[in-house]
């Protein structure tokens, strides 16, 4: 591309960039006319530079030239334009010596334009320089062209933005945790090498599918990275991304702003939609804009969700709008929340926190985030071991089993006792009772005897009696017969 072409496609994608998108297509095919190229560059410009624009409080002064010529710098081709940022613009390039490869050139603003932006070139090459992680695009080359422009040169990653990606291959809720989770920890490493990135904006986090179908994010553009003892006065990021105190010129910005913005990434990620939506910033002043970033309240991703039906965002996570409201309420609402408070005390402390409680919540743990809410760790545990809880139950049943088994044994064997003892009483009763009618029977037996020989005593007298009537009888007969005799 020449520069000619090039200038009029940025002066095209500058113009574009501040109309609403629907009439950005009429004014370009106006614009482009049958000029395939110039078009396809400053699509690419609009498509890599989003509407949510990088501020820089530094402005570029007039006169002069903003970027090298397109055709070659250093040892580099350059293919295409890939983007503009608040420094400069990145270049697709091939690199032929020592390797033929494509690599991105990102190319600063004239040195004769002031020390500020060769400051930011000399910290990103000694930032980029520091950086050795799989998830930050590696740093190649750095040097000045011959219109006194410093340019470095990283790796090429042919991703696209993780919002994108997630969309387009319908990455359900885990699976984009997963994907953020890999991205805190590689601005963790970045935060140990003591680098703040300020501009972690989908469009700097971009993924790819490796060759086993695995995603894997990279970050690229520390081009506004600073290290942490560096001034950081200036206003620079992405307002909807942004953190408060990026937006603030007399705060200091350090890597809780970092924790922020990765905060907003993963709303988005959630719900489609950034926390402050270009809707809520299209129309804003820039001072009103800071202010916005500063001072709005942001709703957590499952009220945001409530308010905005979006079939076609909803169908991307392969999930109805019910199910991920459920799913969004509670530990996905308190995440993002924790991210980002307004106070950088109150996020978490590290990336690598953030990573953390991701972590937690697609393995079944507590999160940090949660706070001390009564019963949710409780309830988290539950959750987590509920095969270990339903076997311990199990056990504790068949305990208490056991237990209730053995007592009603008991009650039943103490109820026999009783039982017993009541029967053993009743037979003592029973035999006593029977002692007494067999004393009662003896006495009355004994009665009974003595009345039997009292009778037969009596009978005898009366036989005895009645013999000795007989022979009274007798006698008298005798003397009567003999008295009849006498007569006769």
């Amino acid at each position: 591309m020449n520069l000619e072409r090039e200038q009029r496609a940025r002066t095209l994608f500058l113009t574009a960039s501040e109309l609403p998108p629907a009439e950005r297509d009429t004014f370009l095919d106006r614009e482009c006319g049958e000029d395939e190229l110039l078009r396809r560059c400053v699509d690419d410009l609009l498509r890599f530079s989003p509407t949510k624009v990088t501020i820089a409080m530094d402005p570029p002064p007039s006169g002069g030239p903003r970027y090298a010529p397109a055709d070659c710098i250093g040892d580099y081709e350059i293919v295409q334009p890939l983007g503009e940022g608040g420094f400069g613009i990145v270049y697709l390039a091939t690199q032929r010596e020592p390797v033929t490869r494509q690599v991105a050139v990102k190319v600063m603003r004239s040195v004769r334009q002031g020390d500020t932006f060769i400051k930011a070139f000399e910290a990103e090459r000694q930032t980029l320089a520091k950086m050795a992680h799989p998830g930050i695009a590696h740093f190649y080359d750095a040097g000045i062209t011959e219109y006194d422009q410093p340019y470095f040169v990283m790796e090429y990653v042919p991703g696209i933005p993780i919002t994108r990606f997630c969309d387009e291959h319908r990455l359900d809720i885990r699976q984009r945790l997963a994907l953020m989770a890999e991205v805190c920890r590689a601005v963790q490493h970045a935060h140990t090498k003591q680098v703040i990135h300020r501009d972690l904006t989908p469009n700097n986090i971009l993924v790819s599918m490796d060759e086993d179908g695995t995603p894997r994010p990279r970050i690229i553009d520390f081009g506004i990275a600073m290290g942490v003892d560096e001034d950081s006065s200036r206003i620079i990021g992405t307002p909807s991304y942004m953190s408060p105190e990026q937006a603030t010129p007399d705060l200091d910005v350090d890597t809780r702003s970092d924790i922020y913005t990765l905060g907003a990434v993963l709303y988005e990620l959630l719900v489609g939609q950034p926390p402050l939506t270009q809707e809520m910033l299209q129309n804003a002043q820039q001072q009103a804009v800071f202010k916005l970033v500063r001072e709005a309240k942001i709703p957590d991703p499952s009220t945001r969700l409530s308010d905005v039906l979006d079939p076609g965002m909803v169908e991307a996570r392969r999930v109805s709008q019910a199910a991920l409201l459920r799913m969004l309420r509670r530990e996905l609402d308190w995440i993002p929340r924790k991210a980002m408070k307004k106070n950088p005390e109150e996020r978490y402390a590290t990336a690598s926190d953030l990573a953390a409680d991701i972590d937690d919540f697609l393995d079944g743990r507590p999160i940090t985030a949660a706070g001390q809410r009564r019963g949710y760790r409780f309830r988290k545990t539950l959750q987590r071991h509920k095969f270990a809880f339903a076997a311990s139950l199990l056990v504790l049943l068949s305990l208490l089993g056991g237990v209730v088994a053995t007592s009603l044994y008991a009650a039943e064997a103490t109820r026999s006792a009783d039982e017993a003892t009541r029967e053993r009483m009743r037979a003592e009763d029973n035999a006593e009772e029977a002692q007494q009618q067999r004393a009662k029977a003896e006495e009355l037996n004994q009665s009974l005897q003595e009345t039997v020989d009292e009778k037969e005593a009596l009978i005898a007298r009366l036989s005895e009696a009645r013999a000795k009537a007989e022979q009274l009888n007798q006698s008298l007969q005798e003397t009567v017969d003999e008295k009849e005799a006498l007569i006769a």
